[in-house]
């Protein structure tokens, strides 16, 4: 699952070229794209490289939903592929749903995930590496397990609801 508005920062053509090879390595494994569609030049790119790279049965763009948690419920790995980030509400909601993930190395995403121990953290311009990281998490169930189990700690430790009360209580009381 990758959870991105269609836009350039967000980088698809990275994953793009990882699908296509994972189609060959592991072709029961598919990607999802939810996020709002800007149907613009960036858009047409995304959609001509998935028919260029023949990924029509394993690319899916589904636009702006409102079950994303259903949807991240039935996934098993979250994937972050921006060139620029902050902090991106996609990683929150991979971890309070216990997704593995794989995510580049931008923005605030290195705070968050420690590379090998709660996901892998990539180059943001790296198919190759990208591909290593899915392939791995791909074919190690317990690996992902893990990974999800400690993503969600981190979050619930340091970005939940009360853990961001704390901290802004702590913060008011220091002042």
């Amino acid at each position: 699952v990758c959870l991105a508005n269609l836009r350039h920062p967000k980088n698809h053509l990275l994953l793009l070229e990882a699908a296509a090879t994972l189609k060959n390595t592991h072709p029961d494994w598919t990607f999802h794209f939810i996020g709002k569609d800007h149907e613009d030049q960036y858009s047409a790119d995304v959609k001509s490289t998935i028919e260029e790279l023949q990924l029509e049965n394993s690319v899916y763009i589904y636009g702006l939903r409102e079950d994303v948690n259903h949807i991240l419920g039935q996934a098993a790995i979250g994937v972050l592929t921006s060139s620029s980030e902050g902090l991106p509400v996609a990683l929150l909601e991979y971890g309070f749903n216990k997704l593995a993930v794989v995510a580049t190395n931008v923005g605030e995403i290195p705070n968050i995930i420690k590379d090998n121990g709660n996901g892998f953290i990539i180059p943001y311009d790296a198919p190759d590496k990208l591909y290593a990281a899915l392939s791995k998490l791909i074919d190690d169930a317990d690996l992902r397990q893990k990974f999800g189990i400690a993503l969600h700690q981190t979050i619930i430790e340091h970005h939940s609801e009360k853990a961001v009360i704390e901290k802004y209580i702590n913060w008011i009381i220091k002042i």
